[in-house]
Parts: C-alpha cells; sequence; structure tokens
C-alpha cells in the first residue's frame, strides 16, 4: 500500500484509537510518503504498530505521539519487512524529529531503521520514554534528544550515550532493554485465492 502527495495529515488518531501498519515481505512495504507536514500522529491513549511501514518524505515529524500514548515499531516480527523513518523534517526548525514522544508517551523501537532526517531520530519531551535496541540511525541530526524529564533505556555503548555522539538524554536505569516475546504473526496462505482467480480468468476467457 502506497499513500503519496496530500497537503494534509494522513493518519490522525485521538481518544484510544488503534493502529496497525503490518504487511508481510512478499506484498512490498506500507509506505507513507510526501503527506505533507505528518506522516502519523495519535494522542490522548492511542497506540501506534509499525512493522515493514515505511514513512518519509514529509515537512515535519513522521510520527508524533503524545498525551499519554505509545509507539511500537519493529523489524523482528518473522514475515515481515524493516520498519524505515527516512528523509522527514525541515532543516532550521527546532522541533523538527523522526519521532516525537511527549506528554507521559512511550516509543518501543526493535530493529527500526531511522536514517536521514533532518533534526535527532527521537525527541522526548515531557514525562516520556523510548526503549530502543537493534536501532539503525544513519544521517540524522543526532540520535535521541530529551529535555529534564524524559529518559531512555538503549542499547548502545556507554561511550556511545554521550551529547558528542547525537545523545543527549538520560539513561533511566541499568537492567538493559524490556524483553519482548511475541507470537510471530501468521502469514495469509494465499493460494487459494489465486487458484479462484485463475479459475476466473479461465472462465472470462471462455465466455468471450
Amino acid at each position: 500500500m502506497v499513500l503519496v502527495a496530500s497537503k494534509s495529515r494522513w493518519v490522525s488518531m485521538v481518544f484510544a484509537a488503534i493502529l496497525f501498519l503490518l504487511l508481510p515481505q512478499f506484498s512490498g512495504p506500507n509506505i507513507i510518503r510526501n503527506k505533507g507536514p505528518f506522516g502519523v500522529e495519535a494522542g490522548f491513549g492511542s497506540q501506534v504498530t509499525l512493522a515493514g511501514a515505511q514513512i518519509t518524505g514529509h515537512t515535519g515529524l513522521a510520527v508524533d505521539i503524545y498525551a499519554h500514548s505509545q509507539l511500537y515499531g519493529t523489524s523482528q516480527l518473522q514475515g515481515l519487512g524493516t520498519t524505515q523513518i527516512l528523509s522527514n523534517g525541515t532543516t532550521g526548525d527546532p522541533l523538527s524529529t523522526a519521532i516525537r514522544v511527549d506528554g507521559n508517551s512511550e516509543a518501543l523501537l526493535r530493529g527500526v531503521n531511522i536514517s536521514q532526517n533532518n533534526g535527532p531520530a527521537i525527541l522526548a519531551l515531557v514525562n516520556s520514554s523510548a526503549d530502543f535496541s537493534g536501532t539503525t540511525f544513519n544521517g540524522n541530526v543526532g540520535v535521541i534528544a530529551c529535555d529534564s524529564t524524559s529518559t531512555m533505556v538503549s542499547d548502545l555503548a556507554i561511550l556511545a550515550r554521550t551529547p558528542t555522539s547525537g545523545v543527549s538524554c538520560t539513561t533511566a536505569h541499568s537492567l538493559g532493554n524490556r524483553l519482548i516475546s511475541l507470537p510471530a504473526p501468521a502469514v495469509p496462505d494465499s493460494t487459494p485465492w489465486k487458484a479462484m482467480h485463475s479459475k476466473y480468468q479461465q472462465g472470462a476467457s471462455a465466455q468471450k
């Protein structure tokens, strides 16, 4: 699924809304591209899951999570592709970032590729947190920036948790990332549908 070219936000969710963007590798990624100032925003107790999704080419945030909401981004589910957040934001905007987590919100990232964004890959504000591991950061203006109330937990080496390495955030504890054990989603068997489509085509050709 590819969604392109709009001057307004594509996905805006509030009040305990839930969004899942998951697609098997053979189907290609879900792409939210060039959709204006935001890719996805979720607030007021909402939850976003990105697996095999790509968000790219926005003038503002790729993902905006606020007001007690959660983001789960992963590339580690069997049969699903890499989640990528690429080339978002605007140079000179102090709030420009790939992922903003704001207002008692949380980002949980596993194996996500966050690259070539204007601003830090993650911006955590107002008592929010980011838990990330196996994540690729290339070509952003820093890895993560936090205000004084927000924290992170990561698999970054201690020497890489410094402002000179692009990390301006306090590590909440030294106990490591949260362990996540999720059953692999069942990839749909498309064989019966393909057979039905082939039979339909044969019948349609016979009637010509």
